[in-house]
């Protein structure tokens, strides 16, 4: 079994990411050459929207409500809430580098998933995980995967039985090794959801809270959870103690789970029923909401982790700069907050917008509805380094070693792994700024790494192999 040699400092230099190296991808519900929404790609050094691809002719899929995910294979994934053979969705594939758009699904035969509305994740197994609204054994929806390899899907959950989740909206997330966490939009004890987990190994279901205990209580999730620092926190679009939803937080990190309502928002000046997920950037959640505020067009808000406080940080106006946003904020590699709304901009028909962390300025960046353009996105933006390479895995090689990362990009958990049987190895992972924010030495082939308390971009990984530094890149995403 080889060992590493001693370490040797590596400096890293490393400049701030301008604005003319970032390209979002997303999708739009409407919109496009049959109305019936947009696969783009957003560029911020030209401010142009470039259509990839306009869903709903013939029998392609229609209305993706979720977002794109970027696998380790280099593709993007996504789903579509209506369309296909039998006109309840698709599972598709985008190849960046080559254009080609790929139905790999049609959901709705037999006991299949339909409608699903929320986008995909890779788990560290490799698989791809996704959740729909119906379908299923019990007409409850479903948990299915998607194997990139053999490009075959499976369910492997049916929602509805007795005080088992209903109607899942979100995506789901990995939380631990083998642990995926989400939330329902019903079912539960008091039907009005639930936060659950789903273990891939026996593949099983746990719901771990039931919403709506009592009349204050939490209701009805429709986004997705994040994790920081041994929680996982949400938003509900009902309950709290105006009824106007709430944000939430699940504390697993030991056996005393708990549930804890953080916050309800008021209605008025804190905003109302957030649709979307929250992010996590340090200490700090940020988040939207789709009505509220003072225009009642929503807001951007900030919640501090440590003091139990939230701060609204723009007041969508309706009007230029967006309005009703349903989806969640992306931090780019730049430390700038993106986001879209499903209504307001130029058209009315939505807009891309950013959010300075430091200033406080929102500014729209791009109006949807214009022609053929896309309209009313109701996911999120990704970023995307360049055009990936399709390799099936994320690696670096050096003389004697192979680097690989999966999944990659990742919601803040991904694996390192080393052939060769290196041990006692040192790895540093820089953020684009050039700081060390992660120090350790992998003591195995492979390790799982977590990065879970910092905020979605670029991150550059070094690991000493003898007297090699064999370097690789992980873009999370929140």
């Amino acid at each position: 079994m080889k060992k590493c040699l001693a370490v040797v400092l590596v400096m890293l230099v490393i400049t701030t990411c301008s604005t003319a190296q970032i390209t979002f991808y997303g999708l739009t519900q409407l919109g496009g050459d049959s109305s019936a929404g947009t696969l783009f790609r957003y560029d911020i050094s030209t401010g142009t929207d470039t259509v990839l691809h306009s869903f709903g002719a013939g029998t392609d899929g229609r209305m993706p409500t979720g977002s794109l995910l970027l696998a380790n294979n280099g593709l993007l994934y996504g789903l579509t809430s209506a369309g296909g053979v039998n006109g309840t969705g698709t599972l598709f594939s985008y190849n960046i580098g080559t254009g080609a758009y790929t139905d790999l699904h049609d959901f709705g035969s037999n006991t299949d998933g339909q409608t699903p509305r929320g986008s995909m994740m890779q788990s560290s197994n490799g698989l791809l995980y996704g959740m729909t609204e119906g379908g299923g054994t019990y007409s409850a929806g479903t948990i299915f995967t998607y194997n990139p390899a053999s490009y075959a899907v499976n369910v492997v959950h049916n929602w509805g039985t007795f005080n088992d989740g209903e109607l899942p909206y979100g995506s789901l997330i990995e939380v631990q090794d083998t642990l995926l966490y989400g939330m329902t939009l019903r079912g539960g004890y008091n039907g009005s959801g639930c936060i659950f987990d789903y273990n891939t190994l026996e593949n099983t279901d746990t719901v771990l809270y039931s919403f709506g205990s009592n009349d204050t209580d939490s209701q009805n999730a429709y986004g997705s959870l994040v994790q920081a620092n041994g929680w996982v926190y949400g938003m509900t679009y009902f309950g709290g103690n105006d009824n106007t939803g709430t944000l939430v937080g699940y504390y697993y990190a030991d056996t005393i789970e708990t549930d804890t309502l953080l916050f309800s928002f008021n209605g008025s000046a804190a905003g109302q029923n957030p649709g979307g997920s929250l992010i996590a950037a340090g200490n700090l959640l940020y988040g939207m909401t789709q009505n509220g505020g003072a225009s009642d067009s929503g807001v951007i808000f900030s919640y501090n982790i440590s003091s139990n406080s939230q701060a609204v940080l723009h007041n969508f106006s309706g009007g230029a700069d967006g309005a009703s946003p349903f989806g969640s904020l992306l931090q780019a590699s730049n430390g700038f907050l993106y986001g879209m709304t499903q209504k307001g901009g130029a058209n009315n028909q939505g807009a891309i917008i950013s959010y300075n962390i430091s200033t406080g300025a929102e500014q729209p960046l791009y109006s949807f509805g214009s022609g053929t353009d896309g309209a009313s996105p109701k996911g999120d933006l990704i970023e995307v380094d360049g055009i990936p390479a399709i390799t099936g895995i994320n690696h670096v090689s050096s003389a004697s070693a192979e680097l690989s990362v999966f999944p990659n990009p990742s919601t803040g958990q991904f694996v390192l792994r080393l052939t060769g049987n290196q041990v006692n190895c040192a790895v540093d992972i820089f953020d684009v700024l050039g700081n060390r924010i992660y120090q350790s030495v992998l003591s195995t082939p492979q390790t799982t790494i977590h990065l879970d308390n910092q905020p979605a971009g670029m991150y550059f990984i070094n690991v000493q192999s003898g007297d090699e530094v064999i370097s690789a890149k992980v873009l999370l995403t929140r």
